[in-house]
């Protein structure tokens, strides 16, 4: 009989490459045999992307859960309502696997975990790097949580391996052919195709190029779109009120969020990217894949993919240096005064080979068969399942987070904790490497919620779950034989 798999997202929409990549994934182990089961967040609009995944033969679980609580209390009862239920969802369907994509969610490692169920995690994020940067301090904890981890490029397994002595596979996202305009209209145009308008995306530096463009030359009039989001998100208001101030209206159109945005690209444009980071950016691959010329900043995740293409030696790519809108308008200003031919596909040869959806996913095939041939390989440690069980919040983070601080090598507490003993864990948690000073914060937090647990009528109700000697020597991240 075949296994069953349980694929745990990090959304419920396709406009971003992680889940795009997720959705290939699963495609692929079903052709493989295997049983596919996805756990997504709940969303309040129409569930196309259930529909989409229901429609391919992926059995699909909505369950309420965002992203990692970063000490927000408030959350945390939701997040371990998710982990309780992916729990339950895991045991339902027999999975013998499950898989995490993006690291921003971990309820199916946690429950993987508490499952005694092996685990991959795939990861899509620089953790050193802007709004990820808090990933940093999770990854000891993300790493003693993965059978196997995963990397979106060779480029972040590299950071992996080099700034935190974590090693990884890399995988490339599957990239299809995108089918663009065969529209009769010559004149050429600038679009910036993404899943979203935001900081990361750094759409407002192309329109600081586009001010210094028409600073220099108010004849210029070249359209710019563009494409991908909500039009009426915070950034998105940033990027307006910037157009209003340098008298652009009239060379700027906003395109929300569409399945096939590229139907709206012609073969005479010339493709933008600004982002401040990308791991291995799709729509970059896709727009060389089309034949389009691409500038694009010269962030690690444009440069891997410019390299793979062969496209600075053939002169369809051209990097500016990210940050310098000058630089920027520079290189747009050249690539539109250039008559490059459209549709020559001398910078995607090879790229191509690399991103076929055979070719792409193949590392993640291997790894999972890898895993699962290996019984009770479940990454580092596995987690006491009567952690859900207790139903006050602060208690059932308390204990999750000491079980964690256990096994990283610290004394487990006794089942008549005190102050001294949260003092005395606070100080050993203190002693450890940098790598894993998340858990110290948090530990930190939550010695008040530890205190507070003292006068708490429901701690009797715990201490009788408690068995001191069962706790750390069984049950409590017990290690597991490779």
């Amino acid at each position: 009989m075949s296994a069953t798999i349980l694929y745990v997202g990090a959304t419920a929409t396709l406009s971003n490459g992680a889940e795009r990549v997720g959705k290939s994934l699963m495609t692929r182990l079903l052709k493989e045999g295997y049983h596919v089961h996805c756990v997504k967040p709940v969303t309040h609009q129409h569930d196309r992307y259930g529909e989409d995944l229901g429609s391919l033969g992926v059995t699909v679980h909505s369950v309420p859960y965002g992203w990692w609580t970063d000490g927000d209390e408030s959350r945390s009862d939701v997040e371990i309502e998710a982990v309780h239920a992916i729990v339950e969802i895991i045991r339902i369907s027999h999975a013998s696997l499950v898989i995490s994509n993006t690291l921003n969610v971990p309820w199916g490692a946690f429950a993987a975990a508490v499952s005694n169920v092996p685990h991959i995690w795939l990861a899509h994020e620089y953790p050193n790097e802007g709004e990820f940067s808090y990933l940093s301090r999770r990854l000891a904890m993300i790493n003693a949580l993965s059978s196997c981890l995963m990397t979106a490029s060779e480029g972040l397994r590299d950071v992996m391996a080099t700034q935190y002595g974590i090693e990884a596979i890399s995988f490339r996202p599957p990239v299809d052919i995108p089918a663009i305009s065969d529209s009769a209209i010559h004149d050429q145009r600038l679009v910036c195709v993404s899943g979203g308008y935001s900081d990361r995306k750094n759409q407002l530096e192309l329109l600081k190029a586009l001010a210094i463009i028409k600073g220099r030359d108010p004849a210029f009039s070249t359209q710019t779109l563009l494409i991908g989001g909500d039009a009426r998100g915070l950034y998105s208001e940033t990027l307006r009120t910037f157009i209003s101030q340098h008298g652009l209206s009239d060379l700027v159109t906003f395109v929300d969020f569409t399945e096939d945005p590229w139907l709206l690209v012609r073969s005479t444009d010339v493709a933008v990217f600004p982002s401040k980071q990308e791991v291995f950016p799709i729509a970059v691959c896709e727009a060389i894949l089309a034949g389009l010329p691409v500038i694009a900043s010269d962030i690690r995740g444009h440069t891997e993919v410019a390299d793979l293409s062969g496209g600075l030696v053939t002169g369809r790519i051209k990097l500016y240096r990210c940050g310098d809108a000058s630089d920027l308008a520079d290189n747009m200003v050249k690539t539109l005064d250039t008559n490059m031919p459209t549709n020559v596909m001398d910078a995607s040869d090879n790229l191509r080979e690399c991103v076929l959806q055979e070719t792409a996913l193949g590392p993640v095939v291997a790894a999972v068969e890898s895993v699962l041939e290996k019984e009770g390989v479940i990454g580092s440690w596995s987690i006491p399942p009567y952690i859900l069980t207790v139903t006050d919040t602060a208690q059932s983070r308390w204990q999750l987070l000491v079980g964690i601080t256990q096994r990283l090598g610290i004394e487990a507490p006794t089942d008549q904790p005190d102050a001294v003993r949260v003092d005395a864990i606070i100080s050993r948690i203190r002693e450890l490497e940098s790598h894993i000073q998340d858990q110290e914060r948090e530990i930190t937090e939550l010695g008040k919620a530890y205190n507070s647990m003292l006068i708490s009528r429901r701690w009797r109700t715990v201490t009788a779950v408690l068995s001191p000697l069962d706790w750390v020597r069984r049950s409590l991240f017990s290690r597991r034989s490779g």
